[in-house]
């Protein structure tokens, strides 16, 4: 018997104009939507997706600026007679800015295997929202997975948080400990410091009034693979490494996300582009 499901759940915060294509300066928008799919039978299979926007308005040196960015993850599973199948999709950001300073962005990931078991492997991401080396708001993606054995009842949770204000800064401070993106964090720093033996650098004191923003949502799935997969995002100062100075962004290049043919992490997995797309996929067979 083959049993199959399906969901899709969100979380909005909008405005009357963001389908709008440039940033607003004048409101905080939001939009987060995640789908998942399980079927379970002859051929187990599972996919997760969540889909970002966040518009963020500012003031800088008294002048008013903003950016939009809009982010896209999907993952695969398959598992049939032949093996267990996975891939990884990824849209690399699409932002835009308005009277930001040196504005861009940094994109960096690193895929953790354990070389006796990959069904241990975790995919590490941090994106970096940039005017010049100050961070205007950091994120970061994790993706994890373990091989259990359960029967053909399937469990999925999906939790959603968003907060402005004191309410994110309450939120930004007690998770900081305790945070599923807190490894991704710290192995990042641990990372830049094994390649480079240096500490890293402070973000550098700025006359911008950003908002506090904080938002984090976490997917754990249970079928014949238990996935958490876990996104967090903050416009607040918070101690992880700043990816937007030249000095980490230059020792950390093989590792940015457009540079995949040169990221050693990736070795083991069939890494493409897709056709007439920005898209990334990332395949492999356990």
């Amino acid at each position: 018997m083959k049993n199959h499901l399906r969901f899709l759940t969100g979380l909005l915060f909008l405005a009357p104009n963001f389908v709008s294509a440039k940033c607003n300066t004048g409101a905080i928008e939001f939009r987060n939507e995640t789908g998942f799919g399980i079927s379970i039978g002859g051929k187990n299979s599972s996919s997760f997706e969540q889909q970002q926007s966040i518009n963020i308005p500012m003031t800088i040196n008294g002048e008013a600026a903003c950016y939009r960015k809009k982010t896209s993850l999907k993952f695969n599973t398959e598992e049939n007679k032949k093996g267990s199948f996975r891939d990884i999709l990824i849209t690399p950001m699409d932002i835009e800015f308005e009277n930001v300073p040196d504005a861009h962005i940094k994109q960096y990931i690193f895929v953790e295997t354990d070389p006796t078991n990959k069904a241990l492997t975790k995919f590490h991401s941090m994106r970096f929202i940039c005017s010049g080396n100050i961070p205007l708001s950091v994120e970061a993606v994790s993706d994890k997975y373990l091989k259990i054995l359960t029967d053909e009842r399937a469990s999925v949770h999906v939790s959603t948080v968003f907060a402005t204000g004191a309410a994110a800064q309450n939120l930004n401070v007690g998770k900081k400990e305790k945070s599923n993106n807190q490894e991704t964090f710290d192995f990042f720093v641990k990372l830049y410091k094994n390649k480079t033996q240096r500490s890293l650098e402070e973000a550098p004191k700025c006359e911008y009034n950003i908002p506090s923003v904080f938002s984090e949502t976490t997917i754990t799935a249970l079928t014949d693979v238990h996935r958490e997969i876990a996104s967090n995002y903050t416009t607040m100062e918070t101690k992880v490494v700043n990816g937007c100075t030249k000095d980490f962004s230059g020792a950390m290049a093989n590792y940015q996300l457009e540079n995949f043919k040169d990221n050693e992490s990736l070795k083991d997995f069939k890494v493409k582009k897709k056709a007439f797309s920005k898209k990334i996929l990332m395949e492999w067979k356990e």
